[in-house]
Parts: structure tokens; C-alpha cells; sequence
């Protein structure tokens, strides 16, 4: 992720971004998102698979955190890297939001996120030469169950 050029930081995110202070990757993600911004993450690993694949580009912006329902993709920061998941359900845990995040492979452990947190809400997702709004991409369970239906009526259509 290549962050350059200049930008002015929310006021309220300010704090968040003081304690991104360890990583300069992260902080100017942060502050660009902050700017209002948007910022392109490559996709590293299949963890989100089937929907985003490696070499996939998301492109996030700055996140109204009140506005996040489940079924949206943010980014965070977990264990020191930016984390790309499915929002499953929002909570409320000592007067504070949080979201229950899932990765859509079903390989990682859920992640439960405060809305500090939150440095992104995906817009759209970057594959070869197609751009895919994030209201249109549907959670890995739906995909894997259309993709299972799909193979056994080819399979009985074919006779096989």
C-alpha cells in the first residue's frame, strides 16, 4: 500500500491515530482515510476467499461507525497488521459499539472490534479490469452455497 500526499486528520479521529503511533504504514492509512481519503489494500492472503482473493485491491473510506450493519467489510488493525472482515453483528459492551468481525473463508477465529477501531469501510473491490461495489458482493456462505447448487443442477441437467 503506497500512502503519499497531504491531507488534514478529522479532529475526532485524532486520538485514534495517536495510538497508531507505532506503525507508519497503519498511521498513514489512518490519516488518509481520516482526510477522507481513500485508501487501496491489496488483498495478501484467501482468508476472505470466495468473495476477495489475493492480488484483489479494496478500496476503503473513511467509516461512519454508526452506519456499519453487518454484511459490511471494514479494515483494523489486529496483532499489529491492517485486517480486512465481515461485519456479523454489531454490540453494545460497557456503553461502547463493537463488531463481532468473521473472515469468509471460516478458517480464523471471529474478531470482536470496537469502533475506535475501525480505520475503513470498504467501497468497492479492484479485480483485473472489473470494479465491484461492496453492496454487491455477497457474503462467502451465500457464494459457496449458489456455487454448490449451481454444480449439482449442472451435474443432473448433464446427466452425471
Amino acid at each position: 500500500m503506497a500512502v503519499s500526499g497531504a491531507y488534514s486528520i478529522n479532529p475526532e479521529f485524532s486520538d485514534h491515530l495517536n495510538s497508531l503511533a507505532g506503525n507508519s504504514q497503519h498511521r498513514a492509512c489512518a490519516s488518509r482515510l481520516a482526510a477522507g481519503q481513500q485508501v487501496s489494500v491489496d488483498a495478501a492472503d484467501h482468508t476472505m476467499a470466495p468473495v476477495i482473493w489475493p492480488r484483489d485491491k479494496m478500496v476503503f473510506g473513511f467509516p461512519d461507525v454508526n452506519a456499519i450493519e453487518p454484511g459490511e467489510i471494514v479494515l483494523f488493525r489486529h496483532d499489529d497488521r491492517l485486517v480486512a472482515r465481515r461485519v456479523v453483528r454489531k454490540e453494545i459492551r460497557a456503553r461502547e459499539d463493537v463488531f463481532v468481525t468473521r473472515c469468509e473463508s471460516g478458517e480464523r477465529q471471529d474478531v470482536t472490534v470496537d469502533a475506535t477501531q475501525v480505520l475503513g469501510r470498504l467501497l468497492f473491490l479492484e479485480r483485473g479490469p472489473l470494479r465491484i461495489p461492496a453492496s454487491e458482493l455477497l457474503p462467502g456462505w451465500v457464494t459457496r452455497l449458489t456455487t454448490g447448487v449451481t454444480e449439482r443442477l449442472g451435474r443432473w441437467f448433464r446427466g452425471a
